[in-house]
């Protein structure tokens, strides 16, 4: 039965699962930065609403360019596991 599922049920749905996650850590991304907005005190997001509310706009596009930066990486990783981790080839 380890063998099965090693060998044959896990490569089977790995595409699958990674593309997934890929696509979920996507959405967390979006979602948690705004959520950060909201009553806390550290974070990209209150570093963007503090950075803008004391009129720090040089602050503010870096923020907003390390937020692009650690999702494009987050998604490279997620491309690059997909492609070590998978069956499919392109």
């Amino acid at each position: 039965w380890w063998d099965i599922l090693k060998e044959i049920i896990l490569p089977a749905i790995a595409f699958d699962v990674m593309t997934g996650i890929r696509l979920a850590l996507g959405v967390a991304w979006i979602v948690i930065v705004p959520a950060e907005f909201l009553g806390i005190t550290s974070g990209l997001g209150y570093t963007i609403q503090d950075s803008r509310e004391n009129l720090m706009y040089a602050d503010l596009a870096v923020t907003i360019l390390a937020i692009g930066i650690i999702g494009f990486l987050m998604d490279g990783i997620c491309q690059a596991l997909i492609k070590r981790f998978s069956w499919h080839r392109n």
